[in-house]
C-alpha cells in the first residue's frame, strides 16, 4: 500500500499543488452533475427547466447543511493528522457519519411532509410546481448520499488525500452521464420519469461514490480510515464540527442571500440585463472553481501545520498558494478582459446583452484578483478552526455594503447596470483589505490555540 503523504514536511510548492490540482478538477467534476442535468431536463421543454432551476434553489439548502459538516470536519481531521493522532482522526470520520445521518433525517422529513411549502416561498407554482415536486422529493429523501458522499470525500482531502476523492467524482459523473438520459426520457428498459428521473440518477451516482469511498476507507490499514473500533459518538469532536462549521454554513447563507439581492435589482433594469448578468455570473464561477481548488488546499495545510506546530509554514502556506493562484489567474482575467463582447455573443447574440454583458465581464475581471486574496485566506481561517469573526466581516461587505452600493449607484444616479458591477467591486475590494487585516493581526492563532485546548479536553 501506498505510504500516505506528509503535507508538514513536504516542499511547500509540492504540498499546494498535490492538493489544489485534483481538486480543482473535483470543483469543475462536481459542476458537470449540474450541467449535465440541465442539459437532458431542457430537452423536456422549459417548464421541466423551469422546474429544476427552481428546485436548485430550494437545495441550497442542502447546501448549506453539507458546507457546515465539511468545513468543521476539515479542520478537526487536519488538525489531528498533522499532530500524526491517527486515532482521533478516524473518530472525528465516524463523527462525520453520525451527523451526516441525523441531517439527512431532518431533510426527509421535510422531503416528505414541506417540499410544496417550500416551492412555494420560491415563487413556484402551477405546472412549474407541479414539476418541481417529485424532482426536490427525491433530492430531499436521498439527501443522505450527497452527506456522505461529499463529507467523506472531504475527510480524506483533510488527511491530504485529494486525488482519491477526484477518481471516485469521475466514476460517479459517468454513472450519472448514462443513467440521466435512460431515467429522464425512459429509453431501453426504464420507466420514462422526466425531471424526477434526474434526481434519482444523482442520488444514484452520489450513493456509488459513497459506497467506493467507503470501502476504500475500510480496506485501509493506516492512516484516516473507518475501523468499528472508533466507531461511537464523541461529543466533544461533534460540538466542534458544529461549532466550526455553523458559521461558515452562515457565510455560505450571506452569499446567496446578496446574490438573490443584486439578481432582484439587476431584474429592475430589463430582462437583457438579467440576461447579461447571468453570463457573467457563469464566466466568474468558471475562474472561482480553480480559486477554491487552492482556497481547500491553503485550509488543509495552515490546519496540518498548526497540528505539527509549524505555525510559519502554516501561514507560507496559504501566501504561497494565493501567489500560485494570482499568477496562474493573470491570463485569464486579461484574456476575458480583451475578449469580453465575444465570450457574451458565445451565449447571446442580442447587442444590448453583448453590450452589458462585456461590461459587466470587465468591471469584475477588473477586481477578480482581490476576490482572489479574500476567498484563499477566507477558506484558510477555517482549516485552523477560526470562522466567527471572518463571517461577521463577510456578512458585514457582502449585505450591509455590497446591496446598499449597488442599489444607490444603479438606481439613484445615471449609472444604469454600471453602479451595481461599481458595487460589487468596492465590496471585492474592501472585504479583500478587511480579510488580509484580520489575517496579520494574528488573532487566528489565538483561536486556533482555544480551538486545540477544546479537542485536547477529552
Amino acid at each position: 500500500m501506498k505510504k500516505e503523504v506528509d503535507l508538514t514536511k513536504m516542499d511547500l510548492k509540492s504540498a499546494v499543488f498535490h492538493l489544489a490540482l485534483p481538486m480543482m478538477a473535483g470543483g469543475f467534476l462536481i459542476n458537470t452533475f449540474a450541467i449535465v442535468d440541465l442539459f437532458f431536463v431542457g430537452k423536456l421543454g422549459y417548464m421541466a427547466l423551469a422546474g429544476l432551476s427552481v428546485s436548485v434553489m430550494v437545495l441550497t439548502i442542502i447546501t448549506i447543511f453539507t458546507t457546515g459538516i465539511t468545513t468543521g470536519t476539515v479542520a478537526l481531521i487536519s488538525h489531528f493528522i498533522g499532530k500524526k493522532d491517527y486515532d482521533s482522526a478516524n473518530q472525528v470520520l465516524w463523527q462525520t457519519i453520525i451527523l451526516s445521518l441525523i441531517f439527512w433525517l431532518l431533510l426527509a422529513i421535510v422531503g416528505l411532509f414541506g417540499i410544496e411549502f417550500l416551492l412555494k416561498i420560491f415563487g413556484a407554482k402551477g405546472e412549474v410546481l407541479t414539476t418541481a415536486k417529485p424532482y426536490l422529493r427525491v433530492s430531499f429523501l436521498t439527501s443522505g448520499f450527497l452527506f456522505l458522499h461529499v463529507t467523506l470525500n472531504q475527510s480524506m482531502r483533510g488527511a491530504g488525500d485529494a486525488k482519491t476523492p477526484m477518481y471516485v467524482l469521475i466514476v460517479a459523473n459517468i454513472i450519472n452521464l448514462i443513467l440521466d438520459p435512460l431515467l429522464i426520457f425512459g429509453l431501453w428498459i426504464f420507466p420514462r420519469m422526466e425531471v424526477a428521473g434526474s434526481a434519482i440518477t444523482t442520488a444514484a451516482s452520489r450513493f456509488i461514490g459513497f459506497s467506493i469511498i467507503t470501502i476504500i476507507l475500510f480496506r485501509r490499514k493506516e492512516g484516516l480510515r473507518l475501523n468499528l473500533k472508533h466507531f461511537g459518538a464523541k461529543f466533544i469532536y461533534i460540538k466542534r464540527i458544529i461549532s466550526v462549521g455553523f458559521f461558515s454554513s452562515m457565510q455560505l447563507l450571506m452569499n446567496n442571500i446578496s446574490l438573490l439581492f443584486l439578481t432582484r435589482l439587476v431584474a429592475l433594469h430589463g430582462p437583457e440585463a438579467l440576461a447579461a448578468y447571468g453570463v457573467g455570473t457563469k464566466i466568474r464561477m468558471l475562474l472561482v472553481v480553480p480559486g477554491f481548488g487552492f482556497a481547500n488546499a491553503s485550509a488543509i495545510l495552515m490546519g496540518q501545520n498548526m497540528g505539527a506546530d509549524k505555525k510559519k509554514r502554516a501561514k507560507d502556506s496559504m501566501m504561497f498558494a494565493i501567489k500560485m493562484f494570482e499568477i496562474l489567474l493573470f491570463p485569464a482575467v486579461l484574456l476575458i478582459f480583451i475578449l469580453a463582447p465575444q465570450i457574451v455573443s458565445l451565449f447571446n447574440n442580442n447587442s444590448v446583452v453583448m453590450s452589458t454583458g462585456a461590461t459587466y465581464l470587465r468591471y469584475i475581471m477588473l477586481t477578480f484578483p482581490f476576490l482572489g486574496v479574500s476567498m484563499i485566506m477566507q477558506r484558510g481561517l477555517t482549516g485552523v478552526g477560526d470562522t466567527a469573526f471572518p463571517t461577521v466581516i463577510v456578512g458585514f461587505f457582502s449585505l450591509f455594503l455590497r446591496i446598499p452600493l449597488a442599489y444607490l449607484l444603479s438606481l439613484k444616479t445615471s449609472l444604469g447596470t454600471s453602479g451595481v458591477w461599481l458595487g460589487i467591486n468596492a465590496a471585492d475590494i474592501f472585504l479583500c483589505f478587511a480579510i488580509l487585516a484580520y489575517f496579520n493581526s494574528g488573532r487566528w492563532k489565538r483561536v486556533y490555540s482555544h480551538h486545540r485546548r477544546l479537542l485536547e479536553e477529552t
